[in-house]
C-alpha cells in the first residue's frame, strides 16, 4: 500500500514542502510546493507561520501519512567528535555527555543526535554531533500542531541533504559530491564520497547577505528575490568570494579525500549568478546541477533544487534511512502515543473482522458437526438393525453391538459353555468344510449353548446328505438330524433344515 510522506521546511520568506508517494518497491516525488510568504518592508512575515502552513496544506490537497520537519539552521549547533567504535548504539550512548561539555546549555535544555562521517586513517570513527535546544524542538512542534500537522521526525538540514542526495540523486562512485544548500541566512554543506557521508559544515552566509550586497541598500528581502528572479540571478561579487572561501576552508580539514570534488548547488544557490564561475576559478573543481534518478516523476528539476531540503526531509520518512531525529524523551513519547492510538484503531478494525470470521467459522464447524452426527446416527441405526436379532431395542447401540460381537466371538463371560466352540469358530468351520462344488444357500444359522440350527436351499437331496456329513465330522457336534428336506415347486430347489446337538470340544 502506497504511503504519502510530507517534508516541510520554512524560513523568513518561503515555505517549502515535498510530498513523496512510496511503496515497498518504488518512490516518486508527487508534489513540490514553494510558497512565498507575505512580508513587510522590513522583511518580517505578515502572517504567523501556522497561517502560512495551513495555506500550504490547503494547496497540497492531500493528507499525508507521515510528516517530517526541518529545524531552523540558526538554532542548530555542531561539534566534530571521534569514537574508537562504529556501532551506532554505542555512539548514541556516549555522545550526549561529551556534547554537554562542548555546548553552552544544561542537560535538561539539550537534545543531541549525530551523523557518522566514516573512519579516519587511524581507524577511529568520525562523528558529527548535532545539538539543539529542547525549546527549539518544542516550538517547531507547536507550530506544526497549530497547522494540524504532527511530525514524526524532526531533523536538521545536513541530515535532510544527505537523505535527499542518496535517495533521489544519481551519484557515481568516483567523484565527491559537495551538496551546497544556500539558505536565507546560512549555507549548509554535505560532502558525499559516492553515497558515503564524509563531511558536513555550516557557514553563516546566506542569500540575504549575498544578494543584499549585489543589489545595494534600501531593498526589502522580497524585492531582492523578485529582482534576482527577473534578472536570472545577481552577482554577489565579494560576498560570493567570501562564501566560497569558507567552503574551501571547510574542505581543507578533510583527510584522505581522493577524487574530484563536484559542487551541486541547491536552495537559493541558483540566484547567485557568479557562483559557478568563481567556484571553478578558485577551486579548479567542476560544477553540476541536481541530477535526479529516473521514475521520480517530478515536473521541474529547478523546482526540486530550490526545495531540496524539503525533498530530503520527505525522503527521511519515506525511505526510513538512518538519520537524526530530535523527537526524543518526552517529545518522542507523545508521538508514540499518537501512533499507538492510530495503530490501535487500525488493529481494532482488524480484530473486529477476525472476530467475525472466527464466529462464522465456529458456526460452520457446529453446523457441519451436526450434519456429520446425524449421518453417523443414521448409519448406526442401519447397522444395528442389520446386525442385531430382530426386535432388539436400541438403547446404547455401541455397547450393545460390542456385547453382541463378544458373544459371537466367545469372548464374553457365559457366551458359550465350558470348552465349547464359539459361534464365529463354528461359522468358520462350516465355511471351510463346505466346498465350492456344493450349491447351497443358508437362510438362517442359529447357534445356542446346546445346538446349531441351519436352514436353507440346495440343488438336490444328495447335497443335503453331504452337508449332514460335513457337520457330523465337526468334533464339537455329537449328532446331526435332518428335520425336513422338501422340493420347492417354484424353483425346484430342495428346502432343508438341520439341527445339530453340540458337545464339548
Amino acid at each position: 500500500m502506497a504511503r504519502n510522506t510530507l517534508g516541510i521546511y520554512w524560513n523568513e520568506i518561503h515555505i517549502y514542502a515535498a510530498l513523496i508517494r512510496s511503496s515497498l518497491t518504488e518512490m516518486a516525488i508527487e508534489r513540490i510546493i514553494c510558497l512565498p510568504r507575505a512580508i513587510d518592508v522590513e522583511g518580517r512575515p505578515l502572517n504567523a507561520i501556522e497561517h502560512d502552513l495551513r495555506l500550504m496544506i490547503g494547496e497540497m490537497g492531500i493528507t499525508p501519512d507521515t510528516v517530517v520537519v526541518g529545524l531552523p539552521e540558526d538554532e542548530v549547533m555542531y561539534r566534530t567528535l571521534m569514537r574508537p567504535f562504529s556501532d551506532r548504539r554505542k555512539i548514541g550512548g556516549t555522545i550526549a555527555p561529551e556534547m554537554e561539555t562542548l555546548l553552552p546549555m544544561t542537560e535538561d535544555d539539550l537534545m543531541v543526535d549525530f551523523l557518522v562521517l566514516g573512519r579516519k586513517g587511524t581507524g577511529e570513527t568520525l562523528v558529527e554531533g548535532v545539538g539543539v535546544r529542547k525549546a527549539s524542538v518544542e516550538r517547531v512542534l507547536a507550530t506544526c500542531g497549530g497547522a494540524g500537522l504532527e511530525p514524526e521526525i524532526v531533523d536538521a538540514i545536513p541530515g535532510a541533504l544527505a537523505a535527499g542526495a542518496r535517495d533521489v540523486c544519481e551519484l557515481d562512485a568516483g567523484p565527491n559530491y559537495l551538496f551546497t544548500y544556500v539558505g536565507w541566512g546560512y549555507t549548509s554543506l554535505v560532502l558525499l564520497q559516492g553515497k558515503t557521508l564524509r563531511h558536513t559544515a555550516t557557514i553563516p552566509i546566506g542569500i540575504e547577505r549575498v544578494l543584499g550586497a549585489a543589489a545595494g541598500d534600501g531593498l526589502t528581502p522580497g524585492s531582492l528575490m523578485e529582482r534576482a528572479g527577473q534578472e536570472g540571478g545577481l552577482a554577489g561579487g565579494e560576498e560570493t568570494d567570501a562564501l566560497l572561501r569558507e567552503i574551501l576552508i571547510s574542505l581543507e580539514r578533510l583527510e584522505q579525500l581522493e577524487g574530484e570534488i563536484v559542487l551541486v548547488p541547491v536552495g537559493y544557490a541558483a540566484m547567485i549568478s557568479d557562483l559557478e564561475a568563481r567556484y571553478t576559478e578558485m577551486s579548479g573543481a567542476s560544477w553540476a546541477p541536481v541530477r535526479l534518478k529516473e521514475g521520480l516523476e517530478v515536473r521541474g528539476i529547478d523546482e526540486c533544487g530550490q526545495a531540496f531540503v524539503a525533498v530530503g526531509l520527505a525522503c527521511r520518512g519515506a525511505a526510513g534511512s538512518d538519520g537524526m531525529n530530535f523527537r526524543q524523551g518526552e517529545l518522542a513519547y507523545t508521538r508514540g502515543f499518537e501512533k499507538m492510538k492510530a495503530y490501535g484503531y487500525a488493529w481494532g478494525r482488524v480484530l473486529v473482522v477476525l472476530l467475525a470470521l472466527w464466529l462464522a467459522g465456529v458456526g460452520l464447524d457446529v453446523y457441519f458437526k451436526d450434519q456429520r452426527r446425524d449421518e453417523l446416527d443414521a448409519r448406526m441405526r442401519e447397522t444395528f438393525g442389520q446386525t442385531m436379532p430382530a426386535g432388539t431395542p436400541m438403547v446404547d447401540p455401541e455397547r450393545q453391538l460390542e456385547q453382541y460381537l463378544s458373544r459371537l466371538s466367545g469372548s464374553a463371560p457365559g457366551a458359550v459353555g465350558e470348552g465349547a466352540a464359539a459361534p464365529l469358530e463354528i461359522i468358520r468351520d462350516l465355511s471351510a468344510g463346505i466346498s465350492g462344488e456344493i450349491d447351497v444357500v443358508f437362510d438362517t444359522i442359529t447357534i445356542d449353548e446346546s445346538s446349531i440350527s441351519l436352514s436353507g436351499s440346495t440343488q438336490s437331496y444328495d447335497n443335503v446328505e453331504r452337508i449332514k456329513g460335513i457337520l457330523d465330522d465337526l468334533e464339537y457336534v455329537l449328532e446331526v438330524k435332518i428335520v425336513s428336506a422338501n422340493v420347492d415347486k417354484n424353483d425346484q430347489r430342495v428346502k432343508f433344515k438341520l439341527i445339530c446337538r453340540k458337545g464339548g470340544a
